[in-house]
């Protein structure tokens, strides 16, 4: 037992700090006078205190990072499942807090990301393609939350400046032809393309649901809006000319054609012809 210098209270030994300087091994004071002394200290002396651990970050940075990432390996269950049920008990002010943070730095986190992507390139390439195949389902989802909403929201607008809907309720008006390639995918050694129809006012929404459907990464080589026929019978034509069809399942699956080069570019120059022809003579 041992008595506190500051509260006086007879209190147990581990209830004192240890310290080899004082007598006896442990400090004068017990636990909780030294926290109220700390505290009170913190409070007098904010901006000494920050401006301190400020300077030694910096001077520091490399052994704080060292010492954090060999902590987190011996701890990293408990950590995680700390920080998990911080940020489910504290998620609206995390939120607050991000949206801030973004706001005062997006010029420079901006720039990060710019030079982390173009030097990385490769890297996230790879990760992108493999996070796309292992969650076609979720990333499917998603894209078609974001796509309907984008139609809702073209309905709406459609009936306050016409009071009526659309003639398509969906909001799709398929006047327009799309071709895209999946990049680094094969079927019986050709290229694999999709040739598909959308509405010029979507643009490339629904490529990019499609793709992401798959995991696939793409490359679209055409999309052009149709005036000299339906877009419906042009996409029919050309499947006509394309007979190698890769066995796929999910949506869209009848649109893919594997086919040469050679013969994708033959196909985009007959489309493309039509189409200036077409604007020549008006």
């Amino acid at each position: 037992m041992k008595a506190c210098s500051k509260c006086g209270s007879l209190k147990h030994l581990f209830l004192f700090y240890k310290d080899t300087r004082c007598k006896g091994g442990f400090k004068a004071d017990c636990k909780v006078c030294c926290g109220i002394r700390q505290k009170k200290y913190a409070n007098k002396n904010k901006e000494k205190i920050n401006t301190y651990a400020k300077v030694y970050r910096e001077e520091n940075r490399e052994l704080i990072n060292e010492n954090c990432r060999a902590y987190y390996k011996t701890h990293k269950v408990e950590m995680n499942a700390q920080n998990k049920k911080y940020c489910m008990e504290n998620k609206e002010s995390l939120r607050k807090h991000r949206a801030l943070q973004y706001k005062e730095n997006r010029g420079r986190l901006l720039a990060q990301a710019k030079l982390y992507g173009e030097e990385n390139k490769e890297a996230r390439a790879i990760y992108a393609k493999k996070y796309n195949k292992e969650n076609r389902e979720f990333l499917a989802k998603k894209d078609k939350h974001r796509y309907d909403k984008k139609k809702a929201k073209y309905v709406d607008t459609y009936f306050e400046e016409h009071g009526n809907y659309p003639p398509n309720r969906l909001g799709s008006d398929n006047d327009t032809l799309y071709v895209w390639e999946v990049v680094d995918e094969l079927w019986a050694d050709l290229p694999i393309f999709k040739i598909g129809i959308t509405s010029e006012r979507l643009g490339k929404t629904r490529i990019h649901q499609v793709a992401r459907s798959y995991g696939f990464e793409y490359k679209v080589h055409l999309l052009i809006k149709v005036h000299n026929e339906s877009a419906t019978s042009l996409e029919c034509r050309i499947h006509g000319m394309l007979d190698v069809i890769p066995k796929l399942i999910g949506d869209g699956a009848t649109e893919f054609r594997a086919c040469s080069y050679e013969q994708m570019e033959d196909v985009i120059k007959m489309i493309t012809f039509d189409e200036e022809l077409l604007k020549g003579e008006e």
